[in-house]
């Protein structure tokens, strides 16, 4: 990120993140799982196709967790099912890029 930083890493048109952007909200987001106590644990990723779902997936990689992608266009069962598995610990969500 420091060679490029202000440049432009993902854009979906709507938002965008620069190279710093992102190294700054993956290692933030990392530090946040860490700290919650997540490590070797299934997190799940509860976004929409965007620049900060990108932030999220190096986010839970930093943590040294692994990413479970949830797609709204999922049928509910389907998500429902997963969730009473319990075969993730954590959600990430549109909450977490504030």
């Amino acid at each position: 990120a420091p060679v490029c930083g202000d440049k432009t890493a993902f854009s979906d048109g709507e938002e965008s993140l620069s190279f710093a952007e992102l190294a700054h909200l993956s290692r933030a987001g990392g530090s946040a799982l860490i700290a919650g106590g997540l490590k070797n644990e299934p997190v799940a990723v509860f976004m929409k196709k965007a620049p900060k779902t990108i932030a999220a997936f190096f986010a839970v990689l930093y943590a040294g967790c692994y990413y479970v992608p949830l797609d709204a266009s999922m049928p509910l069962y389907r998500l429902q099912m997963m969730e009473a598995a319990r075969s993730f610990v954590s959600k990430l969500c549109r909450q977490w890029e504030r």
